[in-house]
């Protein structure tokens, strides 16, 4: 475990690191990114890049209709983290809603046969029971999994660089992504928006990967 809270590590890590070699991946609410980036704002010349797993325009939100949960957690913070300048990628609920778990998917890993198969197959098999009764989906969307295959193979995935703003006033609309899909508003292509996936790459991908682990 590093020393201090994450708020200092970021912030030692980043000013220290080579130009441009960090990618974070973002798998929850951009609190404390945001905070370093506040305290420090030169750190930006050590990010390569940010991956987010948040948002939604498409497909609608998760916490509200309109808003994905680690936006909703934060909306000022991925406001911050908007306006760094620092790359960046969203991976929304628009497409981890379509890589979803099935039947079969989940053999395969259950097949592994070693421990890290069995607690990914348990895990996925009880956590995605709820998103397939909510949105009666056929099967369970993957969220966090899928940055980390975009990171590893991107060309599962495709998208498209487009302009997004994130809301953060109070009522209904609070927490929602607002994204320019068609470029309306003529403003600066500012995120990365992924928007389809290969669920059956990711999946081999994954099972891959579990292979090698005991």
């Amino acid at each position: 475990m590093a020393d201090g809270n994450a708020v200092d590590y970021l912030i030692r890590t980043l000013s220290k690191a080579k130009p441009h070699s960090i990618t974070i991946a973002m798998l929850g609410p951009q609190t404390n990114l945001a905070l370093a980036l506040v305290q420090a704002p030169e750190i930006t010349q050590g990010i390569k890049e940010v991956v987010v797993m948040g948002g939604a325009h498409f497909n609608g939100g998760n916490i509200t209709p309109v808003a994905e949960f680690n936006l909703f957690a934060d909306p000022h913070a991925a406001q911050i983290v908007l306006a760094s300048g620092v790359k960046l990628t969203y991976v929304p609920l628009d497409v981890t809603h379509k890589i979803l778990t099935s039947e079969q998917r989940l053999k395969q890993i259950a097949a592994l046969g070693n421990n890290a198969g069995k607690l990914v197959d348990g895990i996925l098999n009880e956590y995605v029971k709820l998103d397939m009764e909510h949105y009666g989906l056929p099967g369970g969307p993957v969220h966090d999994a899928s940055v980390i295959a975009w990171l590893l193979k991107p060309e599962l995935f495709s998208g498209r660089q487009i302009n997004v703003a994130v809301d953060t006033r109070e009522g209904i609309g609070f927490g929602q992504t607002v994204a320019d899909w068609y470029g309306t508003l003529k403003q600066p292509q500012n995120v990365f928006w992924v928007e389809n996936g290969n669920a059956k790459g990711l999946f081999d991908l994954l099972t891959e990967r579990l292979a090698r682990l005991k």
